[in-house]
């Protein structure tokens, strides 16, 4: 069977930028009632930020939680999914920066455990991809059923140097107690599901063959390219920021900025039979031990 989980990570930022939204998740909601409205098959899965950033610009960690209460109802409600999406930042003067030190990090994340008690939230998704081997111990020992999170290509000259999954496997795996990246015999309970990346050309590249991840927000011309792609495989994730769909002039080599242009490429994925699934049941038929 063909499947496609379609997830969103909802930052209330754009990562393009580095600016601050006004509230991506009430200017995405109609246009994405618009896609459900036109492929009723669609199901997708949101991580959702709650983290110290979100207390320190809105006035709770769980702000976007408080505010959209409605949504996330609706979304879980109707067959759709959610989870936590964490980001720690600090301040280096007036811009946030990724917080590099683990030990910091998994404090924050510590403090963040009443909030995802409280939303019942069973998966996750580390911002910018970082992970370490102590936070990847600790949302196993939280009792997160599912990390999506590893990015498995090449660690690029221009990336975050606080990441490197140049190691990880393609594959679902049971990550390594002493090595998050990598599966072994000293394995946690928490099941990791890599960020399916594929060599998609992008017109500013300096290398061949740059890894990407699939976003359905990419320009039409770009998204279907990627269906042929002789690499893709018979189930795929893919990854986009909400406001990447919302209508916007905004002039981006790859992604479209275009509800339209969205829903076109959700059309064609519905046209080559693939089944949109959530991403729980992504890996229902994938594991290779039952939790």
């Amino acid at each position: 069977m063909k499947e496609v989980a379609i997830t969103f990570d909802v930052d209330y930022t754009d990562y393009l930028s580095n600016s601050v939204l006004s509230d991506e998740m009430e200017e995405c909601w109609g246009y994405f009632q618009e896609f459900v409205k036109a492929v009723p098959q669609l199901k997708t899965t949101w991580f959702i930020r709650i983290d110290n950033q979100i207390k320190e610009l809105h006035g709770a960690e769980d702000f976007i939680f408080q505010k959209h209460c409605d949504k996330i109802s609706w979304l879980r409600n109707n067959g759709h999914e959610v989870g936590w999406h964490f980001h720690s930042y600090i301040k280096d003067g007036e811009k946030w920066v990724q917080n590099s030190d683990e030990s910091k990090v998994v404090e924050e994340m510590k403090k963040q455990i009443p909030f995802i008690t409280k939303h019942d939230l069973k998966i996750m998704r580390m911002g910018w991809a970082y992970h370490g081997n102590l936070s990847m111990n600790l949302v196993d020992k939280m009792g997160f059923l599912l990390d999506c999170t590893a990015l498995p290509r090449p660690n690029y000259p221009w990336e975050n140097g606080c990441r490197d999954w140049s190691t990880s496997s393609k594959e679902i795996y049971y990550p390594s107690s002493s090595d998050y990246r990598i599966g072994g015999t000293d394995s946690l309970d928490i099941l990791e599901v890599p960020i399916t990346v594929l060599p998609i050309e992008g017109p500013f590249d300096t290398i061949e063959g740059v890894e990407r991840y699939i976003n359905p927000a990419y320009k039409t011309e770009i998204f279907e390219k990627v269906l042929k792609h002789t690499l893709l495989p018979q189930t795929f994730n893919t990854v986009t920021h909400p406001y990447e769909f919302i209508n916007a002039k905004v002039d981006h080599a790859m992604l479209s900025f275009s509800s339209s242009s969205f829903l076109r490429n959700l059309e064609l994925l519905k046209q080559q039979e693939y089944t949109f699934v959530t991403m729980s049941d992504y890996v229902k038929n994938k594991k290779r031990r039952s939790k």
